[in-house]
Formats: C-alpha cells, sequence, structure tokens
C-alpha cells in the first residue's frame, strides 16, 4: 500500500488536440478534468511516483504545460532542454 503523504499532487493544462486525447484516454478514477475559458483542459491525479510520468507528459510538446509539483515540472523542462541541445538553431 502507498503511504498517502507519498503521492503527489499533479495538475497539468492540455491545450489543441492533447485536451480532447487526454479526455478520452484510460485513467484512473481519482483524476479530474475541468473545461478552462481558454478552451484548454485542467487535469488533476494524485500519483503515488512521478519518474513514469514524466515521458508521458513530454509526448503532448507544447500542448501541456505542469502547473503541479514543481520536481515534474523541472523534470520536464531539463528533458526538453536536453532534447533541444540536439537541434541547434
Amino acid at each position: 500500500a502507498t503511504n498517502k503523504d507519498e503521492e503527489y499532487r499533479v495538475v497539468i493544462d492540455f491545450s489543441g488536440a492533447a485536451a480532447r486525447r487526454v479526455i478520452e484516454g484510460p485513467w484512473h478514477r481519482d483524476r479530474t478534468f475541468e473545461d478552462r475559458e481558454n478552451g484548454s483542459v485542467r487535469m488533476r491525479i494524485d500519483l503515488p511516483a512521478l519518474f513514469d510520468f514524466v515521458p508521458w507528459v513530454l509526448g503532448f510538446g507544447g500542448e501541456a504545460i505542469v502547473l503541479e509539483p514543481p520536481k515534474l515540472r523541472d523534470a520536464g523542462a531539463r528533458e526538453l532542454r536536453a532534447g533541444a541541445a540536439h537541434y541547434p538553431a
């Protein structure tokens, strides 16, 4: 059993085609979606770990904005910077 104190509250805004894809995908019953005025969708979910979640979020590219937790936001930013370094302007 996972200790509730070890869970991460994840909040991500999805825009464009990602908004529809994320709503239609299979999800744990405890997740919630909120339609935003700008047409995006805000997803909230509690997760016991983040390491498997980082690649999933990055798969949405610029259509996903991680709001919480900072640990997930920072991990995603590091991965995006490392990937972008392979494609100098």
